[in-house]
C-alpha cells in the first residue's frame, strides 16, 4: 500500500494516466517513478469510481485495479515456508510504502472506500471483474 505520510491514508500504488497512454502503461510507468519497482500489469481486477472534496476543490476519479506481479523484487526466505515482503522505498516525498495483511485492511484508512471494501472480500470472488460506483444520487 502507498501511504501519505503527512495524512496517514493509505492507497494501491497508482497515478494519473498521461494522455495517449494506456491505463496499464500508466499503472507500469507509476510503479517505476514512485518506487523503482518493474512490474508486470495483468488483468484489471476493479473498476470504480467516486468523487471527493480537499482543500483546494472537487475531484470525480475513477480507479482501475490491475492484478500487477513485480519483476525486480524479491523477498527473503526465513525459516518458515513464507517469504518475507522486502521493504519498498519511495522516491516521491511524502508517500511511504507498507505491506498490509487482507486480514489487517479492516482496521486501516484506506481510499478510496470501495478499494477498501473490495481488498476486505478478495478471495470470495477475486477473479471476476467488478465495477463499484459511488456516484450514484442514493449511495452519496
Amino acid at each position: 500500500m502507498t501511504r501519505n505520510l503527512k495524512h496517514g491514508y493509505a492507497y494501491l500504488p497508482g497515478g494519473h494516466v498521461e494522455f495517449d497512454e494506456s491505463a496499464g502503461d500508466a499503472a507500469r510507468r507509476e510503479f517505476l517513478e514512485e518506487c523503482g519497482v518493474e512490474v508486470r500489469v495483468g488483468n484489471a481486477a476493479l473498476v470504480c469510481e467516486a468523487a471527493f472534496s480537499t482543500k483546494k476543490r472537487r475531484h470525480h476519479e475513477i480507479t482501475i485495479v490491475f492484478h500487477v506481479e513485480p519483476v525486480n523484487l524479491k523477498g527473503s526466505r526465513g525459516k518458515g515456508a513464507r517469504s518475507t515482503p522486502p521493504t519498498v522505498k519511495s522516491l516521491e516525498p511524502g508517500i511511504g510504502f507498507d505491506w498490509l495483511d487482507l486480514a489487517s485492511v479492516i482496521d486501516h484508512d484506506v481510499r478510496p472506500p470501495a478499494v477498501k471494501a473490495w481488498l476486505m472480500t478478495l478471495g470470495d470472488e477475486a477473479s471476476r471483474l467488478e465495477w463499484v460506483s459511488a456516484m450514484h444520487p442514493d449511495l452519496r
